[in-house]
């Protein structure tokens, strides 16, 4: 569901293809990408969601390329690094998106670069160490 309550993002079963549905009006908008886990951007414009990586259509995923997409028209905008990962989760701010880089671990994606930084957890206490520690 959009930040505003307006629209609520989706994937169509069988396919697996992003559809956002305005909820006032019952339109369905359609887009040609595959995703998996769609989440709203904070300012309702964008929706991130993890793309395929490279697997046929017939064939279902959870995990994928990190991409962006603007509702309300433009591409979707492979983010990050050539990574895959697993639910997106947007910043407050809607500069960064955190997300586990399979193998890996969590990742912060800065969308103005697509600049990663690993976020550096203690494995015995589940703490953030390092630079991230507030």
């Amino acid at each position: 569901l959009s930040p505003d309550g307006r629209r609520l993002a989706f994937l169509a079963a069988g396919d697996q293809r992003l559809r956002v549905l305005d909820l006032a009006t019952g339109t369905v908008t359609r887009f040609a990408a595959r995703a998996a886990h769609p989440r709203w951007s904070p300012d309702g414009r964008r929706v991130a969601y993890l793309a395929p990586p490279g697997l046929p259509d017939f064939f279902p995923f959870r995990e994928g390329w990190l991409t962006v997409l603007n509702v309300d028209g433009g591409a979707p905008v492979d983010v990050g690094p050539d990574a895959v990962f697993d639910a997106p989760v947007w910043s407050p701010d809607g500069q960064w998106l955190l997300a586990r880089m399979i193998r890996r671990g969590l990742t912060l994606v800065r969308l103005a670069d697509g600049l990663a930084y690993p976020v550096p957890i203690d494995g015995a206490t589940g703490e953030v160490g390092g630079a991230y520690r507030d």
